[in-house]
């Protein structure tokens, strides 16, 4: 190992039991600098990357999606709720218990990866109690199960449409997880335009 990835490894640790000593507005500062470390530049660019999809695919508004993926067997990196997604950086990262009953959260601790989103046809499809028809295997087979939901199966990988909140897709990387919400939008798009 080297120099560099021994100094991060500590650093990481150092900054985990701080966290878990310190009350929450220590916990903002510890996120910042964890995130801002070398060794999470591939995570947030990855992070980056899903954020801009989502936005730019019109899944949802720059301010209210948001990702999750896990980072250790309790704890979830996540976009800030409200951050501009369009302007990801280490300061709109936070860690999340999996403890809590966020289900963005629960959904990524369980299965890597949680992307939460807005698309338009699929939540008016959900809105009228109706799935999208899976007319396309190709599009079927990328979303995988779409259900409308209380809250998501946290063990599940899938798409899962919850009225009050948007559908969150969950999936083993956060690429996959916004790659099931696209084909899940397609896919109410062209039930959609079959009703017309």
């Amino acid at each position: 190992m080297t120099a560099v990835g021994m100094w991060d490894r500590w650093m990481r640790s150092s900054v985990e039991r701080a966290v878990r000593m310190q009350p929450k507005r220590v916990r903002k500062v510890a996120d910042e600098y964890l995130y801002a470390a070398p060794g999470a530049r591939e995570e947030i660019e990855e992070i980056r990357a899903a954020c801009r999809r989502l936005v730019e695919t019109g899944l949802t508004s720059s301010s209210l999606g948001r990702v999750a993926i896990r980072r250790t067997a309790h704890a979830v990196t996540q976009v800030a709720p409200g951050t501009d997604l369009n302007a990801v950086d280490a300061r709109h990262l936070e860690t999340a218990d999996r403890s809590g009953a966020d289900p963005v959260v629960e959904a990524a601790a369980a299965c890597g990866a949680a992307a939460l989103a807005h698309p338009s046809s699929l939540m008016a499809l959900a809105a009228a109690g109706q799935t999208p028809e899976r007319t396309l295997k190709a599009l079927a087979d990328q979303a995988g199960p779409i259900e409308i939901v209380d809250g998501p199966d946290p063990g599940t990988e899938g798409v899962w449409v919850v009225p009050s909140l948007g559908a969150i897709a969950v999936a083993g990387d956060i690429g996959g997880a916004v790659t099931r919400l696209e084909a899940a939008e397609r896919l109410a798009q062209i039930t959609l335009a079959g009703k017309e």
